[in-house]
């Protein structure tokens, strides 16, 4: 092998590592993951103004591998919390208003599952929702998943948070839909 055909091979070597790697990078979630209105059930108006937001938890520790995404520090790890806030807002649900809440949501990260690298970023998002009110507590696990395509975005880092973001969002559509069909 010729040093020429050797450092091309390098050079090759190196900017597909880095192309990896950058898919590697915490991303955090913006407001591409508010499920917006249109894109959700029609509002439960027997739920108009009445519901708040109490807790969102994750796993114990953000160096999880399924806790990728908010390892930028724990100010990311309110991105999720101020999406759900923003949904419930923008459709109608929230009240800052706790005394005239009917409904008090919290939820819990269970697990998301991103890629380390690839073309077609694709994230798993699982959250249980908990819902309590007069009558009581009831939980709602919601599974969901997000990809971004080369078409999205040609940066790797870009993809995966375009995906994170798809993910929750199609997550908390999921929820507001069960939430929409309480009586």
């Amino acid at each position: 092998m010729s040093q020429q055909q050797f450092t091309r091979i390098a050079a090759f070597t190196a900017a597909t590592a880095a192309i990896v790697l950058a898919g590697c990078a915490a991303q955090p979630i913006g407001l591409g993951a508010v499920a917006r209105p249109g894109t959700v059930a029609a509002l439960n108006p027997r739920l108009k103004a009445a519901v708040t937001l109490r807790e969102v938890t994750g796993p114990a520790t953000p160096e999880t591998s399924t806790w990728s995404m908010f390892r930028g520090g724990p100010g990311n790890a309110d991105a999720f919390r101020r999406a759900l806030l923003d949904s419930l807002a923008m459709n109608g649900y929230y009240t800052s208003n706790p005394a005239a809440a009917r409904l008090a949501v919290s939820a819990n990260i269970e697990e998301l599952t991103q890629p380390a690298g690839g073309v077609s970023m694709q994230v798993r998002t699982n959250v249980t929702y908990t819902v309590t009110g007069p009558g009581g507590a009831r939980s709602f696990p919601i599974e969901a998943s997000g990809t971004a395509y080369p078409s999205d975005s040609l940066d790797a880092a870009e993809r995966l948070r375009i995906a994170n973001e798809r993910a929750f969002a199609e997550n908390i559509r999921k929820f507001l839909a069960q939430l929409s069909a309480l009586s």
